[in-house]
């Protein structure tokens, strides 16, 4: 899915496979610690299909809705939301510097 939503142009970022390849390291709390940390710094938060079956993925849902991050659910109501965005702003297919948070009202 991540790719998929890099070619629509978004810059995702799957924190589930970052402990993929450091298993042992840490603990699963200070993983959804670290977690938590990389997701207070994404726009947004979008949840595969079967997110409900994670404690992780889980937690990071009610993590996004206490603190006020929009959760998508699937790809169209994802884009619908980036379209609300200045042009240059969070989303955009060339990946430019990032120049804010707020969609535009």
């Amino acid at each position: 899915m991540a790719f998929e939503l890099a070619q629509l142009g978004f810059a995702p970022i799957c924190v589930h496979s970052f402990e993929r390849f450091h298993q042992g390291v840490f603990s699963a709390a200070e993983w959804m610690e670290i977690d938590l940390e990389i997701l207070s710094r994404c726009d947004a938060c979008f949840m595969v299909e079967g997110w409900g079956t994670s404690k992780g993925s889980i937690k990071e849902n009610n993590w996004c809705h206490e603190n006020g991050y929009p959760v998508f659910y699937d790809i169209k109501t994802l884009e619908t939301w980036a379209e609300t965005f200045e042009e240059e702003s969070c989303y955009y297919p060339h990946y430019s510097q990032r120049k804010c948070k707020q969609p535009r009202t």
